[in-house]
């Protein structure tokens, strides 16, 4: 039998995250003790969302992994292809670039023959999978726009010594 089972999804704290909105779009108290960024729906193995049945609460992988044509489909492969995130910006956030797929495969394997560890600040792919990204504003929002053309910021990583950025820039 087919039906709709509720989810409880983990929230991320980061310093840029409000103390206020994802709370009371839950109806939660608020303000929250800590900033409350992301509100994670989805299988991700950091924090996976949970699933509760009748038998139990398990994680959303778990729970997908026991049968996953029942529950992607038959054709929707073994694990959830996305991450939804639901944000709750109090403060500026820093710059983000997600790779597509070929990207990401890349520099995933780049980073691994280099023997950067995972959970090493100067890593950059800490999996293969490609991050498109899609904002829907809930609420009021403002989005930086107007970015440097590619070649001054080539000009200003050169004149930084950044050859990382500079190499990562370069077609």
């Amino acid at each position: 039998m087919k039906q709709v089972l509720l989810l409880e999804n983990p929230v991320r704290h980061y310093a840029w995250g409000s103390h206020t909105f994802l709370a009371q779009l839950q109806g939660r108290p608020a303000p929250t003790a800590e900033p409350e960024a992301e509100l994670w729906i989805g299988a991700h193995g950091a924090a996976p969302s949970r699933v509760r049945t009748e038998e139990g609460a398990f994680s959303l992988d778990e729970w997908i992994s026991r049968e996953p044509a029942s529950v992607l489909g038959p054709d929707g492969g073994e694990a959830l292809p996305f991450l939804a995130k639901l944000l709750g910006v109090a403060r500026p956030l820093s710059l983000q670039a997600h790779p597509d797929a070929s990207q990401a495969r890349a520099g995933f394997e780049r980073e691994e023959a280099a023997g950067i560890a995972l959970d090493s600040p100067l890593r950059g792919y800490r999996d293969r999978a490609a991050k498109p990204e899609l904002v829907c504003a809930l609420s009021p929002f403002r989005a930086l726009i107007g970015f440097r053309e590619p070649r001054d910021i080539l000009e200003h990583a050169a004149q930084l010594g950044a050859s990382r950025l500079d190499q990562a820039l370069r077609p």
